[in-house]
């Protein structure tokens, strides 16, 4: 007599999930029956390769291979091995009539070669990513072939020693544990693909639904046919499915919400693993997507970040070929528009330009269209001068999911519109599924429609589905998985889509949806903005010596062209340029910059910058010699260059070491015997009982405690003191730094409960150079280990103090502040952006306002009040935190993953402290910062001073407008291109002066194209004789314009 099914849900539900298990019970479970007609490999040859060869390498001497054998183990980490496997499919006649899969697990990734053409990438591991390659479709029983298998020694996320994001065990080793020739019953894999789906269901639906007892029951019905089995088992089972999926689950009750359904494999350019690696990644993931195109000619794949198509173009040709073809077909889908998929938060707004410059570029050429999608799915935040600086770049649209990932608030929308600080507003959407790598589950199908948060005017979203982060792609499994789901009752509709398909589509509710002003700011990863300081500094200091060269480039090409002389200085000078800056953008892809990769990719950064280092001063070099001559020559003269379009008075240091007070006109140079300001007052310092030493000028008067603690700082145009009373500037403060989980990423919330002044000082004393320069000199012990080293200074006419710092750093999950609790009334501090400057409040009133407990900053911040201000300018730094009228900025972090030595050893670096009369903007803060950030230049020029004419190059008449890049034009050799914006936050007229007449003057964008859209909406430029043009701007607006000669 039958007993009745018990109703326990979750007996009910593991009893399912064991019966298709490939862990538990697998030897007699469904699982055991997915493959048939199963042998193996006879002969496994394999060579330990030195290094990454190429495929040609790998096969120019066989003699070197040898026998190995399945369950041997490979090594170290980050090795490869290959492997040459001839088959013979004559060998089993049960094969005829199949199609066949050669199966590999390596427990690493690795990548198939057939023919000299890379096929497929293999995924190894528990989770059986991708394990199969399929040999033929229809065996004949006569196939013979070879294959080349290219080994990896890392899995999917690296070699991670203890964790995922631990750093890496350097003698890893992976062991070959399956290899095979083997026929899928597909009846069989449709079997256990739907079970999984009912299981899905039972876990994602409300218990309450009756689609959960009913997919529980027929799950049970499944399981119960291949007890015991039976010939029909297969066929039984596959009837009550499709009764199920066609019926209880099926019928015409379709959901309304369309999900556009997209492949998707995100692969960090460099995070646990080097860059090298990453090239090999691409090849795997975008060689399985080519070869699902194949088979799955609905399939669609979105495709970011051109750097990385370029490595597939220069390393796989024959790939690379594959994926122009498939673009065509409309399935292989670039997007993004960008070199890499950048840090949304520090880098600056030229480098934003930048990359979108390249990337549109490359995108442009070698598909034949610019990307109008801005794709940056995984970034740590987002600048709220990314709608202009995207939208000036033909880009219409903006996707991300990565807010989702707040810890705190939740984002209230997934479709909107995203609203610059300048006013421009960017189409933008959040999947609602909350990943970039679905699986394609039910759950993740579900969650698309029931999470979408503006149901009533939208009725749409985008799944992104296929394995991300270390690579891998969208699967046969998943691509089943849309199929069998799109007949499901009450699911979304499902359709194989676009990202422009699925943005034109959201236009036609564009204006029903909500506006959201300013940044986007992740709550969560704000360690990121301090990080890795020799790599911000690094990327700090040469989007400024960049500026410096492309600006001594036009000034050269000028000259030339004035004098009808050709270039002399260097050939493919433009190239050589563009390639300097495609290191910088490089290594600002968003785990690069932001300091969360291991120790390898750092060390890789760091050698891009010291090679773009020293490539940029070979630039400069060449070009100096083209403009003022080689120093060696007799009769030279000193000259002093200012790179910047404001004037400047300040202190220039010789190649001696010797100070000189000079004046230098904006984009220009002075002799320094023309230059130099002959009156000054001096400044001094002064020390009472070694216990106070007092700084003055003609601006400040500060005074330190023998801790090198700013007690008090006049301002004395008004007589206004700028320390907070009871309180001290220039406080350093160490606190316990260890976050949740993700180490290098994190500062907590609670870190901030946790500082402790440091006051062990030792060895102050004073100095001066002269009248020009005065100040004082003290060590911190931090630790038995680390120690600071600082030299503040006050210099003549200045109006900021200067902190020298140098750091020896050597401590375990620590982080270093320096605060500054300043005698300012304010609700709000100001911090400088790209381009701009923002606006964040220093109190806690909501979970909005303590979520920004650590934001990002670029030259400066401030706090100000009614007619009174303090700015805190620097060189290299981006985390702040203010609260109430103290503003703290983070200098160091000692994280231990995933880079266990992370900042240990000694860093430079320099702040100041700058109070001011009115605001910021009156006080000049940013053109100050500009200045901080830019020192003058002196050299030695091989012509005599009659040969010589002090000159500006471009002069503009308004401070509040930044000229940020002056460069030549892409395509145009006798244009010049200068890029400039309004820096203050309010409309602006200015007027530009070249020293060379100009024959025409007229707006681009930032790809330095003519821009209909741009003109027609704002004539903004006007010429008004051969060196003058007047432009309008307006608030925070960044215009790009091209000048003929």
């Amino acid at each position: 007599m039958e007993r009745p099914r018990i109703k326990n849900k979750r007996i009910l539900r593991e009893r399912i999930e064991k019966f298709i298990s490939p862990i538990y019970f697998a030897d007699v479970n469904l699982h055991s029956k997915l493959y048939k007609h199963i042998s193996a490999v006879p002969s496994i040859l394999h060579f330990a390769a030195p290094g990454r060869i190429t495929h040609d390498d790998a096969i120019s001497n066989l003699d070197v291979y040898n026998e190995v054998s399945v369950g041997t183990s490979f090594g170290p980490s980050w090795s490869t091995h290959w492997f040459k496997l001839d088959i013979d499919l004559s060998s089993c006649t049960e094969w005829i009539g199949h199609q066949l899969r050669l199966r590999w697990n390596s427990n690493s990734e690795a990548l198939v070669w057939q023919d000299g053409v890379p096929k497929q990438g293999l995924t190894g591991g528990d989770n059986s990513e991708r394990w199969d390659y399929i040999l033929t479709n229809n065996c004949c029983g006569k196939e013979k072939m070879t294959i080349f298998i290219e080994m990896a020694a890392n899995g999917l996320f690296g070699a991670g020693a203890n964790s995922m994001i631990g750093p890496p065990d350097p003698n890893k080793s992976f062991t070959l544990s399956k290899l095979e020739i083997a026929v899928l019953d597909k009846d069989i894999y449709r079997i256990v693909q739907d079970l999984k789906i009912l299981i899905d269901m039972a876990q994602t639906l409300p218990e309450e639904n009756d689609l959960v007892d009913k997919a529980l029951q027929v799950g049970c019905d499944v399981a119960n046919c291949f007890q015991p089995e039976k010939s029909n088992s297969a066929e039984k089972a596959l009837s009550i499915l499709d009764f199920f999926f066609n019926g209880d689950a099926g019928g015409t009750d379709r959901h309304q919400y369309k999900i556009h359904a997209m492949g998707h494999c995100h692969i960090d350019t460099a995070w646990l693993w080097p860059y090298a690696e990453t090239k090999r990644k691409c090849a795997r993931s975008w060689s399985s997507s080519i070869g699902l195109m194949k088979r799955y000619p609905e399939f669609t794949f979105t495709c970011s970040q051109a750097v990385q198509l370029l490595w597939v173009e220069e390393n796989y040709p024959e790939l690379f070929k594959e994926i122009q073809v498939y673009t065509k077909k409309g399935q292989f889908l670039p997007t993004g528009g960008t070199w890499v998929e950048m840090d949304g938060n520090v880098p600056s707004g030229e480098s934003f330009i930048r990359q979108f410059m390249y990337g549109q570029k490359f995108f442009k050429e070698h598909f034949g269209f610019y990307c109008d999608v801005f794709w940056l799915p995984d970034t740590f935040g987002y600048s709220a001068q990314l709608p202009q600086i995207a939208k000036s770049c033909a880009i219409k649209y903006f996707l991300t999911q990565k807010i989702s990932w707040s810890l705190i608030n939740t984002f209230p929308h997934n479709s909107f519109v995203w609203q610059g600080i300048d006013g421009t507003k960017l189409l933008t959407h959040f999947p609602p599924a909350d990943t970039y790598e679905s699986n394609c589950s039910f759950k993740d199908i579900y969650k698309t429609s029931k999470q979408n948060k503006d149901k009533g005017v939208v009725s749409e979203g985008v799944l992104l589905y296929g394995f991300g982060d270390g690579g891998g792609g969208p699967s046969e499994d998943m691509l089943e998985n849309l199929s069998r789901l799109g007949s499901i009752n009450g699911l979304p509709k499902i359709e194989h889509s676009t990202p422009t398909k699925f943005f034109q589509s959201l236009e036609k509710v564009q204006k029903k949806l909500h506006t959201w002003v300013g940044e986007l700011y992740l709550e969560l990863h704000q360690g990121t903005f301090t990080t890795q300081a020799q790599i911000k500094k690094n990327n700090r200091q040469l989007e400024h010596f960049l500026y410096n060269v492309e600006f001594l480039h036009v000034f050269a090409s000028l000259q030339c062209l004035k004098e009808g002389t050709d270039s002399s200085f260097g050939a493919n000078l433009h190239e050589r340029i563009e390639e300097c800056w495609k290191n910088i953008l490089l290594n600002q892809f968003h785990d690069v910059l932001p300091g969360s990769s291991i120790k390898l990719v750092n060390d890789d950064a760091i050698q891009i910058y010291k090679d773009t280092w020293v490539e940029a001063m070979k630039l400069t070099k060449e070009l100096m010699k083209s403009l003022f001559g080689s120093s060696g020559d007799p009769g030279g003269e000193e000259i002093i260059l200012n790179t910047l379009s404001f004037q400047r008075t300040e202190l220039v240091e010789d190649e001696e070491k010797n100070l000189h007070f000079v004046c230098v006109p904006p984009h220009g140079y002075k002799t320094l015997t023309e230059c130099v300001v002959q009156k000054h007052i001096p400044v001094t310092v002064s020390e009472s009982d070694g216990s106070s030493f007092v700084l003055q000028n003609t601006h400040l008067k500060a005074t330190f405690n023998s801790c090198g603690q700013l007690t008090s700082c006049i301002l004395l145009r008004n007589n206004r003191e700028a320390v907070l009373p009871g309180q001290m500037c220039n406080q350093f403060l160490t606190y316990t730094d260890i976050p949740l989980y993700w180490d290098a990423w994190d500062i907590m919330p609670y870190t901030n409960e946790t500082g402790e002044v440091l006051s062990k000082f030792q060895n102050v004393e004073t100095f001066n150079h002269g009248s020009l320069r005065a100040g004082i000199k003290f060590t911190l012990k931090i630790s038995d280990k680390s120690e600071i080293r600082q030299t503040i200074s006050l210099d003549a006419e200045s109006k900021f103090l200067r902190f020298e710092t140098e750091v020896d750093w050597h401590e375990n999950r620590k982080l270093l502040r320096v605060a500054f609790p300043m005698n300012v009334h304010t609700n709000q501090a100001t911090y400088d952006i790209q381009c701009g400057h923002i606006q964040r409040t220093t109190s806690v009133n909501t979970s909005w306002d303590w979520a920004k407990h650590e934001v990002c900053g670029h030259k400066w911040a401030d706090l100000s009040e009614y007619g009174f201000g303090v700015s805190l300018l620097n060189d290299c730094k981006y985390g702040f935190t203010a609260y109430g009228s103290t503003l703290q900025m983070s200098l160091l972090r000692s994280p231990k993953a995933p880079d266990d030595e992370v900042d240990m050893g000694t860093h430079s670096f320099s702040y100041a402290f700058m109070p001011h009369v009115g605001s910021f903007q009156s006080a000049q803060v940013n053109f100050t910062a500009h200045c901080f950030n830019n020192p003058l230049i002196w050299l030695q020029s091989g012509k005599k001073v009659n040969d010589l004419s002090s000159l500006s190059l471009f002069t503009i008449d308004n401070h509040a407008v930044v000229i940020q890049a002056i460069k030549m034009h892409n395509n145009k050799e006798k244009n010049v291109i200068l890029r400039l914006h309004e820096s203050h936050g309010g409309n602006s007229d200015v007027l530009i002066t070249s020293y060379h007449a100009f024959q025409d003057v007229a707006r681009v964008n930032s790809l330095e194209e003519v821009d209909e859209t741009l003109t027609s909406v704002s004539n903004c430029v006007e010429k008004l004789n051969a060196n003058n043009a007047s432009v309008k701007v307006k608030p925070f607006e960044i215009i790009t314009l091209s000048f003929q000669f």
